[in-house]
């Protein structure tokens, strides 16, 4: 009798051990997808990306368009080549056919500021002479956007956004093609530097 308890005992300890472990080879694997989803990180937002983007591209603008000035130490006596002893200690030899206006005196011993677009001199044959000015104590370089009111043969008037008029003597400046196609009412973006109460453009565009 006490053989067959133990028997019958041993039988159904056996069938729940195989049902245990059966239980736990049916249990379903982590699947591939909730991986994932713990691993993958948030991507960037549209507005941090943009914002960037700007940051990198406003520097490049204003990078165009530069001064060089110095004292001329060798002229020509027909004034068509002369040495610029630059502010930054190198020489530099120019032909006077290479600036677009030239609105100062060109002789030995004077002081000359040439705005001009391009990456920071290294070589004349890189960058765009624009015009030649008599030195003066500090230069700004200014980009207004606006409406032009009046536009003649070497000058043109503009409206700026906030309601101001400015005046621009126009000799030879670059600009781009259709930027002033009109009498009046174009949309114009002009880079500009100020002498002696006179504006003279560095380059005009077309505005927005």
């Amino acid at each position: 009798m006490r053989r067959q308890v133990y028997m019958t005992t041993a039988a159904v300890m056996a069938a729940m051990l195989f049902a245990s472990a059966c239980s736990k080879k049916n249990e379903p694997a982590p699947t591939a997808s909730s991986q994932t989803e713990t691993a993958t990180e948030p991507a960037a937002k549209p507005s941090e990306t943009e914002t960037a983007q700007d940051q990198t591209e406003a520097p490049k603008e204003s990078a165009r368009y530069h001064m060089l000035q110095g004292t001329i130490t060798r002229a020509e006596e027909d004034g068509s080549v002369f040495t610029l002893q630059a502010d930054d200690g190198k020489d530099y030899d120019i032909r006077l056919s290479d600036i677009r206006d030239v609105e100062t005196q060109i002789a030995p011993d004077v002081q000359i500021a040439i705005a001009y677009i391009g990456d920071p001199l290294g070589d004349l044959e890189d960058v765009d002479l624009v015009v030649a000015l008599p030195e003066q104590e500090e230069w700004t370089i200014i980009t207004e956007e606006g409406t032009t009111t009046a536009n003649a043969m070497s000058s043109f008037t503009m409206e700026t956004a906030d309601g101001r008029e400015l005046s621009f003597i126009k000799d030879n400046c670059p600009i781009e093609d259709g930027a002033l196609s009109s009498d009046s009412g174009d949309k114009v973006k002009v880079t500009y530097v100020t002498s002696d109460e006179t504006n003279f453009p560095v380059e005009i565009r077309k505005g927005e």
